[in-house]
């Protein structure tokens, strides 16, 4: 008797949490909103995701296999002794560079086909807002100078142990140069539209008591700044 009523109270409490309600017509257009950003964003955002991704497992696949190919030889020139020291640290950042990207995806990139797969109820529209949040947010992440700030770290360690290791300061500073493009290109390219349009969706949908300052939102990229007024 006694597991009879802790199974029916497990089972009203479930039903609880997984209970979910049809969408009122602000939300339905709320919902709309979102959806449709992440469809116009999600070949760009699959572009940049994969293929920096792609470009990452190459440069660690290419540099591991030279590695160890002019580790195998015997007798190599100081060239190749520099190229193998060159190898490794390019292993090294390649690897670093897609384990970035596949712990900490883009989220635009896979948010609309989670979207796709869920009922149109309000836990939808509730995790539709989580995504677009997300999304703004590792965006800003792209662009900030902690981003920049790592970039700068890891090229430097590599073109250093290059020089040093390799005993070739130009290769170690051509190294750094090169990664720092690399890198700087992918900050660069980052798409954008999520920060653009969280914006758009909290100055049209979220309306709430706020002072005058609080309707000024200001978010800086590399290139530009969005500026977002709501009244």
């Amino acid at each position: 008797m006694k597991i009879r009523c802790l199974f029916l109270l497990c089972f009203i409490f479930n039903s609880a949490l997984s209970f979910s309600r049809p969408l009122n017509e602000l939300e339905k257009k709320k919902l709309e909103f979102i959806e449709d950003s992440f469809r116009q964003g999600d070949k760009r955002a699959n572009y940049w995701q994969w293929g920096y991704f792609g470009l990452y497992s190459a440069g660690a696949v290419f540099g591991l296999g030279k590695y160890i190919y002019l580790k195998g030889r015997e007798n190599i020139t100081d060239d190749e002794a520099i190229d193998k020291q060159e190898s490794a640290v390019n292993f090294v950042k390649a690897t670093l560079g897609s384990f970035g990207l596949w712990f900490r995806p883009l989220v635009a990139d896979r948010a609309l086909k989670e979207l796709t797969g869920l009922p149109e109820d309000d836990l939808k529209l509730k995790r539709a807002e989580e995504l677009l949040e997300s999304s703004a947010k590792r965006v800003r992440g792209e662009l900030s100078w902690k981003r920049r700030l790592a970039a700068f770290t890891l090229n430097l360690i590599g073109g250093y142990a290059i020089s040093t290791g390799g005993n070739s300061p130009k290769r170690g500073l051509i190294n750094f140069l090169i990664g720092m493009t690399v890198s700087e290109i992918q900050i660069r390219t980052v798409p954008e539209r999520p920060v653009r349009d969280l914006l758009e969706y909290q100055k049209k949908f979220q309306n709430k008591e706020t002072t005058v300052w609080d309707n000024i939102k200001v978010i800086p990229s590399f290139n530009s700044i969005y500026v977002s007024y709501s009244f």
